[in-house]
């Protein structure tokens, strides 16, 4: 017989276990969202009943992680085809979603830990718009396709979603009426499938799935007459990142672009908010163009479809790279998890740095690094060997 004592001791210990796989590196953060999440299950009962009526998704990350995130809306049309689709996105990544057909209406939000420049009271306007704008759509399901930190799992909670699919990676899985594991082992386009395919079965992404773009409209003529004009003889240099610490030494880049300068021209991309001083030297090169801020979502597309090669660092033209299976180098550093986020085109090569430290992205050393040993790399070097022929 168990003492009261032991009882209490093993109530504790059982409070106190780690069930789940969450993304946190400090300890003591995972044991505080662990228990956190055993003392919920016991006070949220979980529904056991889902309709597809209306349904809402949710990923309030940036560009690339919503672009992985459109095979997924197809596929729940393809399944759902008379509900309605209400997608709640990141303010900043709202124009991937304009137009798509499968999509009744957009909800933009503002998060916080996401777009770092919006300052605290807009935000938290913002997240008391949200909650009323879900309410009103009065979905039966939602799917929280985030599995990084935030997730949008209480926000959908208190917008009176009646049935909430997701991942418990960074805590609120006690909120959740399905709870899909993560596979670390598999790529997260994989993983935002797997919130699914407890209904149905739902083969492996590739680039055959034909996943339906041309919403996105056609090229601008500028950029049409440009690439006829130079023939489409040219290599996308694509340098910046809204991530600066995913930026490689400039160094690095001037070899390149002077080695390649002499064959072919360089077209160098980027957003409006991109620093151009840091590549003044190269755009007064002779063959190179530059258009940071001068394209729009089909402009690049048309454009990497036309290119001989695209050398770029992880970012949103490296996932587009990856999904249209576009000819092209991609650079890594440590502390991404290539595995979840690695390139899915045969055509996409990775460039990877080859320090001692690497990979990084599971503890908290490159919080605190400063050397970045892995942004100084041979990158000439490495692409001659992916793509002598260029």
């Amino acid at each position: 017989m168990l003492t009261k004592n032991q009882k209490l001791i093993d109530k504790i210990k059982k409070l106190l276990q780690v069930n789940e796989i969450y993304f946190f590196q400090n300890p003591l953060l995972i044991k505080i969202t662990a228990l956190t999440d055993n003392i919920g299950n016991f006070i949220f009962k979980k529904n056991k009943e889902a309709n597809f009526d209306k349904i809402l998704i949710s990923n309030i990350g940036h560009l690339g992680d919503l672009l992985l995130s459109l095979k997924f809306i197809e596929i729940m049309k393809e399944k759902f085809p008379n509900s309605k689709i209400y997608f709640l996105c990141n303010i900043q990544a709202k124009s991937l979603l304009i137009n798509n057909p499968n999509i009744n209406k957009i909800i933009t939000y503002n998060p916080f830990f996401v777009n770092e420049n919006e300052n605290f009271f807009k935000k938290l306007v913002s997240l008391i718009k949200t909650i009323f704008k879900i309410k009103k759509t009065k979905a039966d399901i939602a799917f929280d396709l985030r599995s990084s930190f935030p997730n949008t799992i209480p926000l959908l909670k208190l917008g009176g979603i009646k049935y909430i699919v997701g991942f418990p990676t960074v805590g609120f899985g006690f909120l959740l009426d399905k709870k899909i594991a993560w596979d670390t082992e598999k790529h997260e386009i994989e993983n935002i499938f797997n919130l699914i395919r407890w209904k149905f079965d739902i083969c492996e992404f590739s680039k055959d799935n034909n996943l339906n773009i041309s919403y996105f409209g056609k090229e601008s003529s500028d950029i049409k007459k440009l690439i006829e004009k130079i023939k489409n003889n040219y290599i996308l240099c694509n340098i910046f990142s809204r991530n600066t610490k995913k930026m490689i030494n400039l160094d690095s880049w001037e070899k390149v672009i002077k080695y390649y300068n002499r064959k072919y021209y360089i077209i160098i991309t980027g957003s409006k908010d991109d620093n151009l001083k840091l590549v003044e030297k190269f755009i007064r090169l002779d063959k190179v163009i530059n258009l940071t801020g001068r394209t729009t979502i089909s402009d690049l597309i048309y454009i990497l479809k036309n290119a001989k090669f695209t050398i770029t660092i992880d970012s949103f033209i490296g996932q587009l790279c990856s999904i249209l299976d576009i000819p092209s180098a991609i650079i890594f550093k440590g502390f991404v998890n290539i595995k979840r986020f690695g390139p899915l085109g045969k055509n996409c090569h990775i460039i990877l740095s080859n320090v001692e430290c690497l990979p990084c992205y599971n503890t908290t050393l490159y919080k605190s690094c400063n050397a970045q040993k892995c942004g100084d790399l041979e990158l000439l070097s490495e692409i001659i060997k992916i793509n002598p022929l260029i």
